[in-house]
C-alpha cells in the first residue's frame, strides 16, 4: 500500500512540473512604457515614461492585455508632467490606458524553440476615453519554454484620441506619438 501511495505521489509530482514547464500565461506588473512626441523643432526632448504598467499574455489563446494608470508617466521635468495630466490627457477625467489585444505567430511558433520571434499584435487601444485599433509587429523572446519578453512600437495620432495641442505649442508637440513597450514576463502561477 505504502508502495501504491509513493508511486501515486510521484506520479502527481511529474505532471505538475510537466505543467509548469509548459505555463500558457505570463505577466509582468513593471512593463516599461516610453512614448515621445518630440518634433523637429522642439526646444527639448518631450518624452515621457513609465515602468508600472502590467501585461498579461495568454498564449494558448493568443491573447495580450496591457493596462497602465495615466499619472504613472514621469517627465524629466515637473511641469512638463503637471501640463501632459491636466491639460493634454486629462488624467483625473481618464485615469487608465488599456489595450486589448490578440497576436498573430507565423506558422512554424514554436515555445520549445528558443529566441527572438515577431509577430503581428491586433487589439484596440484605449486612451483619453477613445478607442482604435491599431495593428503593429512585436517581438517575443523564448526561453526554456517560456515566453521572457516582449517588445512592441507603433504610432498614434492624438487627433485620433481627442487630444488637442494648445496653439501656443502646436509646432513643438508632434501629432504622431511614438510608443515603445518593453516587459519582461514570468509565468502567472495561479
Amino acid at each position: 500500500m505504502k508502495t501504491i501511495s509513493l508511486l501515486f505521489f510521484g506520479l502527481f509530482l511529474i505532471a505538475q512540473i510537466k505543467l509548469d514547464a509548459q505555463a500558457t500565461k505570463f505577466y509582468s506588473k513593471n512593463t516599461n512604457i516610453v512614448f515621445d512626441a518630440t518634433t523637429k523643432t522642439s526646444p527639448e526632448k518631450i518624452s515621457g515614461s513609465t515602468a508600472k504598467a502590467a501585461t498579461i499574455v495568454d498564449l494558448a489563446a493568443k491573447k495580450i492585455d496591457v493596462s497602465m494608470l495615466v499619472k504613472t508617466f514621469h517627465f524629466d521635468k515637473a511641469l512638463m508632467e503637471e501640463h501632459f495630466n491636466e491639460n493634454y490627457m486629462e488624467s483625473d477625467k481618464f485615469p487608465k490606458g488599456v489595450f486589448k489585444g490578440t497576436f498573430e505567430t507565423g506558422s512554424g511558433f514554436d515555445i520549445n524553440k528558443e529566441g527572438v520571434t515577431e509577430v503581428k499584435v491586433k487589439g484596440d487601444l484605449t486612451i483619453h476615453g477613445i478607442s482604435k485599433n491599431i495593428t503593429a509587429p512585436a517581438k517575443l523572446t523564448i526561453k526554456s519554454g517560456k515566453i521572457v519578453k516582449a517588445e512592441c512600437s507603433f504610432n498614434i495620432s492624438l487627433d485620433d484620441y481627442g487630444i488637442k495641442i494648445p496653439s501656443l505649442v502646436n509646432d513643438k508637440v508632434n501629432k504622431t506619438v511614438s510608443l515603445q513597450i518593453k516587459t519582461d514576463l514570468e509565468p502567472l502561477v495561479k
